[in-house]
């Protein structure tokens, strides 16, 4: 199981390279849809940790967007971090960070 957008979704080796999310029938837990991330049995945690961060980027960068359209003022940047005890933060110069 891999926490993703307030799920826990399940992974499931597969013999086709690389990373796929799919809606999944057979998998029990009351989130709709359900979710499972169909990965290669060679992908490395490093290559997850990558597609991963990939996914944040994205789902952030969608979320930044909007909160800046409805509230008429956003950051100048943002960045993904890596830190252990934070969510986010920012700084006076209006700068994002979100973990």
């Amino acid at each position: 199981m891999i926490p993703l957008w307030g799920q826990s979704i399940p992974m499931e080796n597969t013999d086709k390279p690389g990373f796929r999310l799919a809606q999944a029938d057979h998998v029990a837990h009351e989130q709709c849809p359900a979710l499972v991330l169909h990965l290669a049995r060679d992908v490395t945690r490093e290559r997850l940790i990558s597609w991963l961060k990939r996914e944040a980027h994205r789902d952030f960068e969608h979320r930044i967007k909007r909160f800046t359209s409805a509230l008429g003022f956003g950051p100048s940047s943002w960045q993904l971090s890596s830190a252990q005890s934070r969510w986010g933060s920012c700084n006076s110069k209006a700068v994002i960070r979100l973990n």
